[in-house]
């Protein structure tokens, strides 16, 4: 499953806190108290990951059988944390990271960590090294390696995230805390990291996610109690549920069984569709008649299932007319409630960065995929039959919903890990919607247990999710065990009680994976 690595190692000398600057806050410390740590080793290790997928998972630009995802392990003084990075086929402007990206993120934190002003700080840098020889402490190129790394002192790393959230971290003065923050300031700063592309924002996800299960594993506190969530609700509402995604496949009966699989854990079924309405509306029918819905008396358990269509960019605006017409009174069940309740990314990713010159006068030109006032067209059109329009591969961060937003197109986004830069990025862009007054929608990469696992941590924050990607997997590539359930006939994410971190537990594979590298390190 696992292939070479690469990784990192510092150890960093803490200064005792001043008397009266103690630790504060968190249910962890009354079960586990936080003791003065002066030396805090840290190693960091990135690694690819091979999944091989129950079958064939198809979208409009792209159809994989196998994926390579990115699983990074952090460990602070003995203390693991774990994170993956989901790496689907590159797309311009949306998917733009792979495993090597991964790679060269680590190589580019290590130099920002090593040549990070200090001077300010409770913190001194020891020693450090990594795989790579022209970044090792030892070699006379660390400095020029590490010369276009910024060198200022690291910055807060919750400058531009909401304050309700990570209240025990932000203040925390114990030695695992404050190099967590420092840390967490690196990914932020390094060289990658600061140049805000697609490819860093997926690679900082897995390294983030690592770095806070590592700090919630030292603190007794699970992941979402941490950054100050309810596990899986709000006191008072329903859990939020999951739908499961039925893939792009030239078989529609294989699409069938993927979704008839899908149906055993969650009645809600997200389904991908391109261009051909004809072939759309054929494999909405098979599925309507495999689940048993078209026929009277074969009404299955889940009747009530919610149905959304993801379209991946593929639409144009007058496709996606026709879509609004012929779904207008489809037959997706014989309960009222089993409905189409979502569209997903109809208009392609890059729309608001080249606005149709239609759009100077206003024009609605249904055959200009970037005329934005066709689009306002098109999610009215839905809207008057009772079916949201939400963005996926358009929002990436914060200012994108903004955008969106003003645009007028969408009811809601559709945020996931690997767009955003990791959970504070996420928490802004979540943050952004609900100040835009738009939907928030969790969703995930195809990937394992670990990767599906980090996102329902926030899930209290999202109306819905997709957090599917671990069904899509063949179970025998599952690094880790533990995790979310789904509640029976629901859907419903329920986050287990009493855990740390994440919750999950590394599966012998991927612990002897991890040894192969440790052993590597000096």
């Amino acid at each position: 499953m696992a292939g070479a690595g690469s990784w990192f190692r510092a150890t960093l000398d803490v200064t005792p806190a001043l008397p009266g600057d103690v630790a504060r806050g968190g249910a962890g410390d009354a079960a586990r108290p936080v003791e003065s740590v002066a030396a805090v080793v840290v190693s960091v290790r990135v690694m690819p990951w091979v999944l091989r997928l129950r079958s064939s998972f198809g979208t409009s630009h792209s159809s994989t059988s196998v994926r390579t995802n990115a699983i990074i392990q952090v460990d602070v003084n003995g203390v693991h944390g774990l994170g993956e990075a989901g790496l689907p086929p590159k797309k311009h402007r949306v998917y733009e990271a792979d495993f090597e990206d991964c790679e060269a993120f680590l190589l580019s934190f290590a130099a920002r960590v090593a040549s990070a002003d200090l001077s300010g700080t409770r913190v001194k840098l020891a020693s450090h090294s990594t795989s790579a020889a022209s970044c090792s402490s030892d070699s006379d190129s660390a400095a020029s390696e590490g010369a276009s790394e910024c060198k200022d002192p690291p910055a807060n790393p919750f400058d531009e995230t909401p304050p309700e959230y990570f209240a025990v971290l932000r203040e925390a003065q114990d030695s695992i805390s404050v190099v967590s923050r420092l840390l967490l300031s690196c990914l932020d700063t390094c060289e990658r990291g600061r140049a805000g592309e697609a490819s860093s924002r997926a690679a900082r996800s897995g390294f983030e996610t690592a770095l806070l299960d590592c700090w919630c594993h030292h603190r007794g506190l699970p992941l979402y109690a941490a950054i100050g969530l309810p596990g899986g609700c709000a006191e008072g509402d329903q859990p939020r549920v999951s739908f499961y995604t039925a893939a792009l496949n030239e078989d529609i009966e294989k699409i069938v069984q993927s979704a008839l699989f899908g149906w055993t854990y969650t009645p809600h079924l997200k389904v991908k569709l391109d261009g051909d309405v004809a072939r759309g509306i054929d494999i909405l029918r098979a599925l309507v008649s495999a689940r048993g819905l078209s026929t009277p008396g074969r009404e299955c358990e889940t009747a009530d299932g919610l149905w959304s269509i993801d379209a991946n960019s593929a639409w144009t605006p007058r496709i996606s007319m026709e879509y609004a017409r012929v779904l207008r009174d489809f037959p997706f069940g014989a309960d009222a409630s089993a409905r189409l309740f979502m569209i997903e990314q109809p208009f392609p990713a890059d729309l608001l960065d080249r606005p149709s010159l239609a759009d100077s006068s206003r024009i609605v030109d249904f055959d200009d995929v970037y005329s934005v006032a066709a689009w306002v067209a098109v999610k009215e059109a839905f809207e008057a039959v009772g079916v949201l329009v939400y963005a996926d591969e358009s929002v990436r961060h914060s200012a994108d919903v903004d955008e969106l937003a003003r645009a007028g197109i969408v009811h809601g986004v559709n945020v996931k890990m690997e767009k955003a830069g990791g959970f504070r990025g996420a928490l802004q862009t979540l943050d952004a919607a609900k100040r835009c007054h738009l939907k928030c929608w969790l969703g995930c990469m195809v990937g394992s247990s670990l990767n599906s696992n980090a996102t329902a941590h926030l899930v209290a924050l999202a109306e819905h999710a997709d957090l599917d990607g671990a069904l899509l997997v063949d179970p025998e590539c599952e690094p880790v065990s533990g995790g979310f359930t789904w509640g029976k006939g629901t859907g419903a994410i329920l986050l287990p009680a009493g855990i740390e971190g994440l919750g999950l537990v590394p599966k012998p594979a991927l612990t002897l994976a991890h040894s192969a590298i440790v052993s590597e390190v000096p």
